[in-house]
């Protein structure tokens, strides 16, 4: 029946719906008083001698006690199944129900995907808003800068346009000097 286990996940749950009688399971796996336990961690993977066949053992003892045969599937795959069984198994050692444990972490996980999708649009949209600002900061430094450029300019033709006033001023008056002496 264990070996059975590990094919199907249909079996998997028949055995915790109607677990076995504790002499029938591995050594060392008893039922407790509000249901159905484990062989305990660690659980380690061995290779047959003369088979390619890739065992679940406990590490009790020596050699441990077989727990399942993992078969069926050709050997390099019945490695990598066992080793992912052992590594799942041991995994969970400390957790007491790993099936809530794991619909609470892809709760967890489902909500932080969502916070950080949302980090991500408002620091978009932030980054809009400081491109549009920082648009609006350049175009304020151009009109700063051809407002000083403007205002230099009209300072240098005013300067001219003095200059020449005051040229025609000290004409008129040489020649209103003229008239004044000729008179």
């Amino acid at each position: 029946m264990w070996d059975a286990a590990w094919n199907t996940r249909a079996s998997f749950d028949s055995i915790y719906a109607n677990p076995t009688p504790t002499h029938d399971r591995p050594s060392g796996a008893s039922i407790p008083a509000g249901g159905v336990s484990h062989t305990p961690e660690p659980w380690l993977v061995r290779y047959g001698k003369r088979s390619q066949t890739c065992y679940i053992v406990i590490n009790w003892g020596d050699d441990g006690d077989e727990l399942a045969d993992v078969e069926g599937q050709g050997y390099v795959t019945d490695k990598a199944n066992a080793h992912r069984i052992v590594q799942c198994v041991n995994a969970c050692a400390s957790i007491a129900n790993p099936k809530a444990e794991f619909e609470r972490l892809r709760k967890e996980l489902s909500e932080s995907k969502e916070l950080l999708d949302y980090k991500r649009e408002c620091e978009t949209a932030m980054r809009n808003e400081w491109d549009e600002k920082d648009d609006e900061c350049d175009r304020m430094q151009e009109q700063r800068d051809n407002y000083k450029t403007s205002t230099t300019a009209v300072s240098k033709r005013n300067t001219e346009l003095l200059r020449r006033i005051e040229i025609q001023r000290q004409e008129i008056q040489r020649l209103h000097a003229e008239i004044e002496a000729a008179r």
